[in-house]
């Protein structure tokens, strides 16, 4: 879905989002998830490795391609 679509969604279920088309997305392995607010965090990224969280960023800055993508989803 785009961008919009995932970012409504997200903050109805609280379900992160990810970018399935990301250079860094390798399912099981690593992958960074999005999780947009309306505080001063501004879009929190979890960064995963392995199933498991290695590192949490406030204030995501999305590239062009991130904006453009079809290929959000939501995960838990």
């Amino acid at each position: 879905m785009n961008i919009q679509k995932a970012v409504k969604e997200s903050l109805k279920t609280g379900k992160s989002m990810v970018r399935k088309d990301s250079p860094f997305y390798r399912k099981g392995i690593s992958e960074i998830r999005i999780n947009p607010t309306d505080g001063p965090d501004c879009c929190v990224i979890h960064v995963f490795k392995n199933g498991k969280v290695v590192r949490r960023q406030r204030c995501w800055n999305p590239q062009a391609a991130d904006l453009i993508s079809e290929e959000l989803r939501l995960v838990d």
